[in-house]
C-alpha cells in the first residue's frame, strides 16, 4: 500500500497550523493528484480552524501535531479515515476534523492509486 503525506499551511486570527517541510513526504508518481489533494485541504482550512478554535475553548494551551489518514476510493470519497497520531493531549480537534471530512469530496486518485492511504500532518500552535 502506498502512503502519501501532504502538508497544510493555514494561518487564521485564532490559530496557527503549519507543517514542517520534513513532514511532507510524497509517495506518488502523480504530482497532479498531490496538487489536487493540497487544493482540497486548502478549501477546508476553515474546517481545520473551526475545530482547533473549539478545542482551544476547552483546552487553551493545546498545541501539538495530529496526523490524519484517509483511504480514497475510485470516486474520491474516503472509504476509511483515522487518526494516525496525536500528541496534543486531546482528541477533540482530531475527531472534529474526521467528522467534518466524512462529507468532503477528495480528488479522484489515479487508477493505479485507488485505495491509496493519504496521510496529512497538521502542527497546531498558538
Amino acid at each position: 500500500m502506498r502512503i502519501l503525506f501532504i502538508a497544510l499551511l493555514c494561518i487564521t486570527s485564532a490559530c496557527s497550523m503549519t507543517t514542517k517541510r520534513e513532514d511532507a513526504y510524497n509517495y506518488t508518481d502523480h504530482p497532479e493528484f498531490r496538487a489536487a489533494f493540497r487544493k482540497t485541504m486548502d478549501s477546508h482550512k476553515e474546517d481545520f480552524a473551526d475545530c482547533y478554535r473549539e478545542a482551544l475553548a476547552m483546552k487553551p494551551d493545546m498545541v501539538g501535531k495530529i496526523v490524519f489518514s484517509w483511504t480514497l476510493n475510485e470516486h474520491g470519497k474516503a472509504q476509511k479515515s483515522s487518526i494516525v497520531s496525536n500528541d496534543t493531549g486531546d482528541d477533540w480537534a482530531a475527531n472534529c476534523v474526521l467528522q467534518k471530512s466524512a462529507n468532503w469530496q477528495f480528488p479522484i486518485p489515479p487508477p493505479s492509486q485507488t485505495g491509496t492511504e493519504v496521510r496529512y500532518p497538521l502542527n497546531l500552535a498558538q
